[in-house]
């Protein structure tokens, strides 16, 4: 079965710790002296290129924080500005910040006693929506109860302010999800009675462990109580939790909620050692029935060739180009019904010389759960298929194709 037409088209990108030039050696791509030219090496320019030549719009739009780097008000500024020319280009209805640490001049760099000065004072932050009747009443609520939830015909929101608390360069910690944050939200939660309705929310920082390759870089900074957000959630029907701070996608289950990791866009601090790489991406969410299902497309950048989609699925740290969540379907299920659907009929066959391909876009239109797998679970849908001696193979855009070795 061919998937249907998205219920929604998202686009998420994180951590641009975009930085006035003289400071941004070894922290990031996106700076203040950055020129256009060539885009490949200019992320912002090289991702308008991918939206303009493969037509991407979206209905949503979301930044998940560290516009700027280390509060700085240069970067800040010109982060925001790029920001929403991608955003005009996305042609988005609603584009929605999360608030990053860096975002929070807690070093009092400005001489401004409220570290949050530059989000306030900033036209269209952290909300820029088409339609500005939505908007009323929504900023004031979210900076002084650290939520809001934003609400249409097909969406319900909740966006969390996680760098709330941090006030000054001696309070770096991240949102205390206490009792009475717990009851605040649970008593807004119940005045959306929406079954029908998509549920998402986002922040910045990690509301569960999220641990670094080889142990190089700490889980620290992980929302307090982060394990009861994810389970007010749950019981509220939410299909997705998405947050940055942690530059390095990721795409997990907890407690069977889906919630994701979505790198960074543009910052050079660990993507670069551990060769991680930027990160952008665009998700579709499917409907069947109440139930909500999605497919996540992501591009790497390098400025060799700007953002590409990676080819080489061995690459097992690395976030794969083509990703989803919300299968049912156990993956012995997937691999017997691959092998019976499409090769059971060159079992002990030795008539064929060459390999036997199956592209793999044929194979999910007859098997829809393989659109809907996260990373993991595709990890181990290929180590099973290869048991099977079914290779994986993977051209230059990434498109797979599965092959029959012969013997």
């Amino acid at each position: 079965m061919m998937l249907s037409e998205p219920y929604i088209r998202i686009a998420v990108i994180s951590d641009l710790h975009c930085q006035k030039g003289d400071d941004s050696v070894k922290v990031t791509k996106l700076h203040t002296k950055l020129l256009d030219n060539p885009p490949n090496v200019n992320p912002v320019e090289s991702f308008k290129k991918i939206i303009i030549d493969n037509n991407k719009k979206v209905d949503y739009f979301f930044v998940l924080g560290d516009i700027a780097d280390k509060g700085n008000i240069d970067g800040f500024n010109l982060g925001v500005k790029l920001v929403k020319e991608i955003n005009t280009l996305l042609n988005a209805d609603k584009l929605i910040f999360a608030v990053g640490n860096h975002d929070m001049d807690i070093q009092k760099a400005n001489h401004q006693q409220n570290p949050e000065y530059m989000m306030k004072q900033t036209n269209d932050f952290p909300f820029l929506f088409r339609d500005k009747s939505q908007l009323e009443g929504k900023e004031k609520k979210f900076w002084a109860d650290k939520y809001c939830v934003i609400e249409d015909d097909k969406t319900l929101i909740l966006v969390l302010n996680t760098s709330c608390f941090m006030k000054d360069k001696d309070n770096l910690k991240p949102l205390v999800f206490d009792n009475a944050m717990e009851d605040s939200l649970k008593n807004e939660l119940l005045q959306y009675q929406c079954p029908k309705k998509l549920k998402i929310a986002i922040c910045h920082h990690h509301p569960v462990q999220h641990c670094d390759f080889d142990d190089k870089y700490t889980s620290l900074d992980c929302i307090d109580r982060g394990s009861k957000l994810v389970e007010l959630l749950k019981s509220n029907n939410f299909t997705l939790l998405m947050y940055g701070h942690k530059h390095l996608p990721q795409l997990i289950y907890e407690r069977n909620l889906p919630v994701f990791c979505s790198g960074s866009f543009s910052s050079l601090e660990n993507t670069s050692s551990i060769e991680v790489g930027n990160t952008i991406h665009f998700l579709d969410i499917f409907q069947e029935g109440n139930i909500f299902k999605g497919t996540i497309e992501t591009w790497t950048h390098s400025t060799m060739e700007g953002w590409k989609k990676l080819s080489n699925l061995e690459l097992r740290n690395r976030f794969p180009s083509y990703t989803g969540f919300g299968s049912k379907m156990e993956i012995s299920k997937i691999v017997e019904n691959i092998w019976e659907i499409f090769y059971k009929q060159y079992e002990g066959s030795d008539s064929y010389e060459q390999y036997i391909t199956r592209d793999k876009k044929k194979i999910s239109e007859r098997i829809n759960d393989i659109n809907f797998l996260i990373p993991i679970e595709l990890n181990k849908l290929y180590d099973e298929l290869e048991k099977k001696n079914i290779t994986i193979r993977a051209d230059k855009n990434a498109e797979i194709t599965l092959c029959l070795k012969k013997e």
